[in-house]
């Protein structure tokens, strides 16, 4: 969580009766109630705080690294077990970037993104884009990526180390 952010949640859990429950590895609110979280597409529960007319909206496993003051400042919060909706403080940890990215490969969470992920397909849209038969959005659509990741893989601006041979 970046400072920013950080200053942020201090505002919104200020004198707002926000608690957690580090065993459930929830949040509760005002009522004394806990806070329904909601089920993100990226697979993380979130929950949205409202105090003096602000509010933000965090994931639990961040609110429950911070309410059990574990340092959060750039820092991410990982899933020990890979499970993103176990946010118990036993089951969280805060780590670095590269850290939470090395537990994700080891672990078999981290996936390449679709689309340009191998040297053979990067050959490939410089190929046919060097003829002139094909337009970068046409690349695009049938890579299934971005028009911007086709202009700079044509461009060298990714992907820099594969054809390095190529004239530019």
């Amino acid at each position: 969580m970046n400072a920013r952010r950080y200053l942020r949640l201090l505002e919104l859990v200020d004198n707002a009766q926000y608690k957690v429950d580090v065993e459930a590895g929830t949040i509760i609110g005002a009522r004394n109630k806990p806070l329904k979280p909601i089920l993100v597409t990226n697979g993380y529960h979130y929950v949205n705080l409202h105090h003096n007319g602000k509010h933000g909206f965090y994931t639990v496993h961040e609110l429950v690294a911070f309410f059990a003051g574990l340092e959060i400042i750039n820092k991410q919060v990982n899933h020990i077990n890979g499970n993103k909706t176990d946010n118990r403080l036993a089951n969280i940890e805060t780590v670095t970037a590269a850290e939470n990215l090395r537990h994700a490969r080891e672990t078999g969470l981290w996936k390449p993104s679709k689309g340009a992920r191998s040297e053979v397909i990067v050959r490939e849209i410089r190929a046919k884009y060097s003829k002139g038969d094909v337009t970068q959005a046409e690349l695009a659509k049938e890579y299934g990526i971005q028009q911007t990741t086709v202009n700079r893989i044509v461009n060298h601006k990714s992907w820099t180390k594969v054809n390095e041979g190529e004239k530019r």
